[in-house]
């Protein structure tokens, strides 16, 4: 990343040339400029949507879009990180690992998808929609996996324009469909979600084009790679599914509580908190591949260390300017009726910084293979965060799943310091010592 000596007691130019000069530096600046680019893309069409379907239309929008893609993360089973991990280590796995993608994606999406179907046909009452918006949402999930899985392979890679490129592009193609479907006067939750599966489907082509292209011998599938690979995938899937029913399994619970006018309230208040998380998430997608190819553990955690305390300097402030704001830009742009939005949102900014710092800083643990501590603390947050929203939504409705999920965010980012401190003592700097600690 950059060089430790005497960066911080340099001068402030030799500090701006240093950090210039750092190709994560500029793949992060690179990747989070792209996304405040998409944010705003995404705010146009966020804003659109909710104008042109109301509280309960954009509810069910939002709910239908937290099923493809709860049902993208479940089925991941950590292939999305694995592909990541792997490629960054041994370039010429990509041509075996893009062929198992795309032959896993096609499967196993389809069959969550008609698991889903099947169990929520037996069992109606658990199925928090019905009718064409359930079969949409479902009809998500082998694209949404491919997709996702894609991406990952083009990081792993280095290919961090092209990742780049890719999402943008999506974003205008669907901000442009979506002012088109309004023009016509033919917006409704179906319509808008088939124009957003369109629109995956197309960035779904472009991203495998561009990992073809990168494997001169064409695409293949091995068995073996994934013997090899499936520890580390099935850990992270773990570290993953249960870090994401932490941060939206709330939405369906307040959609299930309350009804599709509070989760359409509360789907803006969670997206918003979304569009702050993409500065450190730009910062933990850089730095994962580049820590994973490190050998030396001490420059491992010095490259984390250094990134934490970038994106908790950075991360403060914004937040801190997003809650002061957050009552006028809502009504701004979203209208009266999704007032209370603000003041969940507002609630949610303590637990989105520790989350934020966290997700950068857990980099380091992840690099060691996703530790069974790391799982731990995710699966008991997840337990947590239920338990507590069955009581706090019915008695203080959104702001209630919005304190309760920025206290879960704050005792997992704690937990997970913990485990970074003990990881991070002299006598454990080595690759044996540490696995023995962060199991």
């Amino acid at each position: 990343m950059i060089a430790a000596s005497n960066f911080w007691t340099s001068s402030p130019l030799a500090r701006w040339k240093r950090l210039s000069s750092s190709n994560y530096v500029r793949n992060v600046t690179a990747t989070y400029a792209t996304q405040v680019t998409v944010l705003g893309l995404q705010m146009v069409i966020t804003t659109v949507v909710a104008r042109s379907l109301g509280p309960p239309g954009r509810g069910l929008y939002a709910v239908a879009s937290a099923i493809g893609v709860l049902g993208v993360r479940f089925t991941t089973f950590g292939l999305h990180a694995s592909n990541t991990f792997y490629v960054a280590k041994r370039r010429d796995l990509l041509p075996s690992m893009a062929g198992n993608t795309l032959a896993y994606s096609l499967l196993a999406g389809t069959l969550a998808a008609l698991a889903l179907w099947t169990m929520f046909r037996i069992f109606p009452g658990v199925a928090p929609l019905q009718g064409p918006m359930l079969v949409l949402g479902l009809t998500w999930i082998p694209f949404g996996l491919a997709y996702l899985l894609l991406q990952n392979l083009l990081i792993g890679t280095g290919q961090i324009r092209t990742y780049n490129s890719i999402e943008l592009v999506g974003k205008i193609a669907m901000l442009g469909a979506i002012v088109a479907i309004v023009l016509y006067h033919i917006v409704s939750p179906e319509v808008v979600f088939v124009v957003g599966l369109f629109v995956l489907i197309g960035t779904l082509v472009s991203a495998l084009l561009r990992v073809r292209l990168l494997c001169a011998g064409g695409l293949t599938c091995s068995l073996s790679l994934v013997r090899e690979t499936m520890m580390v995938g099935f850990r992270a899937y773990l570290i993953s599914f249960f870090g994401f029913l932490v941060l939206k399994l709330d939405l369906l619970m307040v959609h299930k509580m309350l009804g599709p006018f509070h989760s359409g309230n509360y789907s803006i208040a969670s997206t918003m908190a979304d569009y702050v998380m993409l500065l450190p998430t730009a910062f933990a997608t850089i730095l994962f591949p580049k820590v994973s190819a490190i050998n030396d553990v001490r420059e491992r955690l010095r490259m984390t260390r250094r990134a934490s305390l970038a994106i908790a300097a950075l991360l403060v402030p914004l937040a801190l300017g997003a809650s002061l704001s957050a009552v006028p830009v809502v009504r701004l742009m979203f209208g009266p009726s999704f007032s209370s939005s603000a003041t969940a949102f507002v609630w949610l900014m303590p637990g989105i910084v520790f989350l934020g710092v966290e997700s950068v800083a857990v980099q380091f643990l992840n690099s060691f293979g996703y530790p069974p501590s790391v799982i731990a603390i995710w699966v008991c947050s997840t337990f947590l965060n239920v338990g507590l929203n069955l009581w706090a939504i019915p008695a203080y409705g959104i702001n209630g799943a919005a304190a309760v999920s920025s206290f879960t965010y704050i005792v997992t980012s704690l937990f997970i310091f913990v485990v970074i401190g003990r990881a991070s003592k002299p006598a454990t700097m080595s690759a044996s010592v540490l696995e023995k600690v962060l199991g």
